[in-house]
């Protein structure tokens, strides 16, 4: 006597069907945090080879090293939001490092609360 295959129930496809879409979530919060892993790897491999050679990074440097891997002004603008958002006051120490005056350092942090 051969068995007939059930079909799944409707609460059973509701929650395969809930269980992809978490799925396709997390696998683009995954690809955000290896970009974000890229980055970072990238920014310490730039950031190690001034510091052997000695030289400070100005603002148009520091830019110019976030052009060269890749980002544009909305992914700049999202790293000093997560920045500011994580570490608030290595932010602003990291942003006068860069040789920024008081009042360009607030209007890049105003920025990056919004």
């Amino acid at each position: 006597m051969a068995r007939e295959r059930s079909q799944p129930d409707d609460g059973n496809l509701l929650t395969i069907s809930a269980l992809a879409r978490q799925v396709r979530v997390l696998q683009r919060q995954r690809e955000d945090v290896d970009e974000r892993l890229r980055v970072a790897s990238e920014l310490i491999h730039g950031v190690a080879e001034r510091s052997i050679r000695g030289t400070a990074f100005t603002k148009a440097s520091w830019t110019a090293m976030f052009r060269a891997i890749g980002l544009d002004d909305d992914a700049m603008l999202r790293w000093h939001r997560q920045f500011e958002e994580t570490n608030p006051e290595d932010h602003k120490a990291f942003l006068r490092s860069l040789g920024l005056d008081a009042a360009e350092v607030q209007r890049i942090r105003r920025r990056s609360r919004r």
